[in-house]
This record gives structure tokens, sequence and C-alpha cells, in this order.
């Protein structure tokens, strides 16, 4: 009972502190999540971005990693994000042709694992695209940028039709309801 009030709090504070850019505050909560037993991926995924923002690439590759292991020993659910995030890492330290083969690895293996029609296999391949667009970049290959850049793009735009088909269709559902009463 306490103990999950207070890693939920825990989570709910570090995640408010982020999206104020009270970026060392933040880090706090989530190591405190971390001793708490809380979602270790998450607190990990974040203490990452934390790094990254503050220019610690080297310490933020390493906390992706480790979030990137316990993800997988769960099911992998959020290894796209995870992988993404870990890409802009190495580019940012430098490690740009490394990102490349990484993002566009784990793109092949989305496309794979995931049917055409599903919101998660575009949401994924928005993180692929983006993290080889920026790797691309920084190798100077500009026109793969830009082709990388465009799909990562159209990845977002059907992912955002979907969201509003299913509105729609949550929509004529209520109609529906509300004609029949």
């Amino acid at each position: 009972g306490e103990a999950v009030l207070s890693r939920t709090a825990t989570s709910m504070i570090a995640r408010f502190l982020r999206a104020e850019g009270r970026l060392d505050e933040s880090k706090e909560e989530y190591q405190l999540m971390l001793e708490l037993g809380g979602d270790q991926v998450t607190a990990l995924e974040y203490l990452g971005y934390i790094a990254d923002k503050q220019g610690d690439h080297e310490e933020a590759i390493t906390l992706f990693r480790q979030a990137i292991r316990l993800d997988a020993e769960k099911g992998g659910k959020r290894a796209a994000y995870l992988y993404g995030k870990l890409g802009s890492s190495l580019v940012e330290n430098g490690e740009p042709r490394e990102a490349l083969r990484l993002c566009d690895s784990l793109r092949l293996q989305v496309t794979a694992s995931y049917s055409p029609e599903k919101r998660d296999r575009a949401t994924r391949l928005v993180d692929c695209w983006a993290c080889m667009s920026q790797a691309q970049r920084a190798l100077d290959q500009f026109e793969n940028a830009l082709v990388s850049r465009l799909k990562r793009d159209s990845c977002e735009n059907v992912y955002l039709a979907m969201d509003r088909e299913n509105d729609l269709n949550g929509l004529e559902v209520l109609e529906w309801e509300n004609r029949r009463k």
C-alpha cells in the first residue's frame, strides 16, 4: 500500500520536475525511484535523458544500455524508444556510425515484427527514422538524412491518422448510443 503510493508519487514528482526543466531535482527523484523499486526501466531511461541534456553522453549511453537490458528481460516493449534515445546519445558522443547501424537494425526488426496497420509500428518507426536521420546528418549524408526525415514524418502522419480515425469511430459509437437513447 504505502510503498506503492510512495513509488507512484516519486515517479510523478520526477516527471513534473523534468517537464519543468529542473533536471538536477528530477534526477534525484529518479534515483530515489530506483532505490524504492519503482519502474526501473523508466527511471534509467529518464536518468539517461537527463544525463544527455546535461552533456554527459557517456553516462547517458550507459544508462540507456542498462534500461535496454532490463526492458529486454521484460519483453522489450520499450526497445524502439530506448534504442532511439541511445542512438541520439551515440551521435552526440561522436559515434554516428554506431547509431546508424543500431537504428537501421531496429527499423528492420520493427518492420518485420509489427503489421503495417498497427499504430505501434508507426510510433516505433518514428523513433528509428529520427535516429537514422540524426546519424546521417552527422555523417554528412544529407540526402539520406532528408529521406529518413521524410519517412519519419510519414510514419508520424500514419499514427496521427489512426488516432483521428479511432477518435471518429469513438464519436460514431457515442452518436449511435445517443440516438438509441
